[in-house]
């Protein structure tokens, strides 16, 4: 599949199929407005270069785990989240260059 962008925005999605991981050239992937617990092992760690998790009313600790497996990850916007708190592992991203966290309920950023 030639897929490289999709957008699922306010689907009502709480988990994504693991045939997700068959799109191989997805480079961007829009989740905003869904209640998402997990990302799918199957999601490709190598092409995933922009994710948009727009409004998500916490931000699990699987979650944030799962995002680290993106090592390619460059632009992660959490924009419009209600969480107060983002772990530390977020820094872990090593070619992370965007985190949008616009509108965020954040009392403090990890040290």
């Amino acid at each position: 599949p030639r897929l490289q962008t999709l957008d699922l925005t306010a689907c009502k999605l709480k988990a994504l199929p693991e045939s997700i991981g068959k799109l191989t050239r997805l480079e961007e992937l829009g989740l905003d407005l869904n209640p998402l617990e997990h990302l799918p092992s199957s999601l490709s760690p190598e092409r995933v270069y922009r994710l948009r998790l727009y409004g998500l009313s916490n931000l699990p600790d699987s979650l944030v785990s799962q995002l680290t497996r993106l090592p390619h990850l460059q632009e992660l916007s959490l924009s419009g989240g209600q969480f107060e708190s983002l772990p530390a592992s977020i820094g872990s991203l090593p070619r992370l260059q965007t985190l949008d966290l616009t509108a965020c309920k954040l009392k403090a950023l990890p040290e």
